[in-house]
């Protein structure tokens, strides 16, 4: 399983976009038994992703519930909005309070990262 590149900071800002297969990635880590590793890619590339996609200014110094309500302040998705409080909930869990997440939420928090940051084309008209 390849490592995961966190994203690149400039000025204290993130500059760099996600991987758009980090879903994929992290769904593998997850799998392989690696689903600390799994969330922190998933988080850090959703803190890209709002950055460079979503223009939400995420500094490299914010805390994840600074970062959260940055996001609330300057999206209105609620499903976007839904899903990084969840994300965010088990980095927290798992990061801090060593506590696994429940195995089921893997395949929805990969699942919904893909669908909430990778840019797809549009067909041909």
């Amino acid at each position: 399983i390849p490592a995961v590149a966190a994203p690149t900071f400039g000025r204290d800002r993130t500059t760099a976009p996600p991987e758009a297969g980090l879903g994929d990635i992290a769904w593998r880590l997850w799998v392989a038994g690696r689903p600390r590793d799994a969330l922190l890619a998933l988080y850090r590339g959703s803190l890209a992703g709002l950055a460079t996609r979503h223009g939400v200014p995420v500094s490299a110094s914010a805390t994840e519930d600074e970062c959260l309500r940055l996001a609330a302040s300057r999206l209105s998705d609620p499903e976007l909005l839904g899903f990084l409080d969840r994300l965010t909930r088990a980095w927290q869990a798992t990061a801090y309070a060593h506590r696994s997440p429940d195995p089921a939420s893997a395949p929805g928090l990969c699942e919904d990262w893909t669908r909430h940051f990778v840019v797809r084309a549009e067909p041909p008209p």
